[in-house]
């Protein structure tokens, strides 16, 4: 879209009418994206706008050139680990940002990772929305689709309150998904990947992708703990310990 006043080009991000009339939602995704619009960082996308006009409640953010990671990976297939470890530490460093100001970001996954090909530069976006979506009774889990349930926390199925740590466990996800293009623990159903994360242990990256030096596999399995206790303390150094896996 444009934004007539400044004459910028914008991306829009239009909320679904059958929650902008949900009471519950319009006053948790006012105080999100108060939040989210906050937050100033070189891999944060920025959030210019978030209103409501006529009952019709959405966001205009920066217009990032290129494509979100899910569609690299489904593109490509396995990434280059160099490529990987370099998004993974830009969106961790993201995240230490966010943070640090008290903001979890609750949806980590490819299709929020936004990559700038021209200048290879990752932004996490979409701050604020898994939160105002947990806060309605107009949608249920179910409706957050199979797309954000395999990168949840187990702490998020067993509705334990998520803190940092369950953002590093999602983005321990997206690592893994980027290094093999296969996700940590078989595919199914919503309720069979939920017992996988509750029950089975996660396959290692080099099982799947056997190019990959071993070093990777314990950066995953600590990213992949299913007590929060066991995973990384930051994303900086989950970013950290991947670096030195490279």
């Amino acid at each position: 879209a444009v934004q007539i006043d400044l004459g910028r080009l914008v991306a829009l991000k239009v909320i679904h009418p059958f929650l902008a009339d949900d009471g519950d939602f319009k006053s948790r995704f006012r105080l999100e994206m108060k939040l989210a619009s906050s937050l100033e960082h070189p891999n944060i996308v920025p959030v210019y706008e978030a209103k409501e006009v006529n009952g019709q409640a959405y966001i205009a953010m920066a217009l990032i050139p290129g494509e979100n990671l899910a569609k690299l990976i489904k593109r490509e297939g396995p990434l280059d680990p160099e490529l990987v470890v370099g998004i993974i530490s830009q969106v961790a460093a993201a995240l230490d940002a966010a943070h640090g100001k008290g903001i979890i970001h609750r949806d980590v996954k490819p299709a929020n990772i936004l990559i700038d090909n021209r200048v290879n530069h990752a932004y996490l976006s979409d701050f604020g929305i898994a939160k105002s979506l947990d806060a309605t009774s107009a949608i249920t889990r179910t409706g957050q689709g199979i797309g954000a349930i395999r990168y949840v926390a187990p702490e998020q199925i067993r509705d334990l309150k998520p803190d940092r740590r369950t953002d590093i466990y999602s983005l321990g996800c997206v690592l893994f998904e980027a290094l093999t293009g296969d996700l940590p623990f078989k595919d199914g159903s919503e309720a069979f990947v939920l017992m996988e994360k509750l029950n089975a242990e996660p396959r290692r990256p080099s099982k799947i992708n056997p190019t990959l030096d071993p070093a990777f596999d314990r950066v995953s399995d600590i990213a992949l703990a299913r007590n929060p206790d066991d995973l990384f303390d930051t994303a900086g150094d989950f970013a950290k310990a991947a670096r030195q896996a490279l």
